[in-house]
């Protein structure tokens, strides 16, 4: 058999041996992995390496843990959550004072039940061209729930998965102190899949915006779910911007109105000037 003969079966077996152990994840980078125990991220005994994690490494956060960031973090790698079923939810907070860059924040399904959950309150949060992944992942089904209450954010947004019956993601935005828009990356889009969800829930005077109105909204061609609670409303009668974009693809889901108080009337609609922009109408009844 001749060199070129046997570097092409080499190739073929290459590739035959990485099929046979399983789809291969490309949005984990290579490198070291370190897991997380519950507590403070910068506290180096609370890592299975004893040491706090930077440069071009991947962060797991398993079931049942609980980290807090409320500092600097710098990886080139990504920070993975992954509960279980028979465990309680693996569980990030990102509080003030945090400043976070990565390539990835995602949280993944490890086996059917799984649930992982960030809170967002303060701090900062950049992420590389992976983004912010919301239940990517369509290996097995769980519940996967970002919500964001309070400090900035900038790079892709990914909600939910194509598979119906798969993993569920869901994005709440809480009130209207958060900031949250894309980066500078090319595909820093806003992408809502078949079983994602996004939940606006106002406060007195509304809600912050998903900006991404230098890049795309991207919707499925059915599914996926866009909801409005009004419970705490108490600003009148207004226009609130729910979803900037430059453009948008899809079939946008219906909004559902949820909890408003009875003297209010809901209504969305897209008004498309020089960006598309999905915008809440808020009126009061007559008596």
């Amino acid at each position: 058999m001749n060199l070129k003969k046997i570097s092409l079966l080499t190739g073929v077996l290459a590739h035959a041996a990485v099929f046979a152990a399983g789809p291969v994840d490309y949005a984990t980078p290579t490198g070291s992995n370190f897991s997380a125990k519950s507590g403070n991220w910068n506290k180096a005994s609370n890592w299975d390496k004893k040491q706090v994690p930077e440069g071009f490494v991947n962060v797991m956060i398993a079931g049942g843990k609980s980290v807090t960031i409320s500092d600097a973090v710098s990886l080139s790698g990504g920070i993975f959550l992954g509960g279980e079923s028979d465990r309680a939810p693996a569980k990030l907070f990102i509080t003030e004072g945090s400043q976070i860059n990565a390539n990835i924040l995602s949280l993944r399904d490890v086996m059917n039940g799984a649930q992982a959950e960030v809170f967002m309150s303060g701090g900062q949060v950049e992420l590389g061209e992976r983004g912010l992944c919301i239940g990517k992942g369509a290996t097995h089904s769980g519940m996967m729930k970002v919500e964001i209450s309070g400090g900035k954010f900038r790079g892709l947004i990914h909600v939910g998965t194509r598979t119906q019956g798969r993993n569920v993601g869901l994005l709440r935005v809480l009130g209207s102190a958060p900031d949250i828009a894309n980066g500078d990356r090319p595909k820093d889009d806003f992408v809502l899949q078949d079983t994602g969800i996004v939940e606006f829930v106002l406060d007195e005077k509304g809600v912050a915006v998903l900006n991404f109105k230098t890049r795309r909204a991207l919707f499925p061609k059915e599914g996926g779910k866009i909801r409005v609670d009004g419970a705490a409303y108490n600003g009148g009668t207004r226009k609130i911007p729910l979803i900037i974009a430059g453009q948008t693809t899809g079939n946008p889901p219906d909004v559902e109105f949820v909890n408003f108080p009875p003297k209010y009337r809901a209504q969305s609609e897209w008004e498309t000037k020089k960006e598309k922009t999905l915008v809440l109408k808020i009126s009061e009844t007559k008596k």
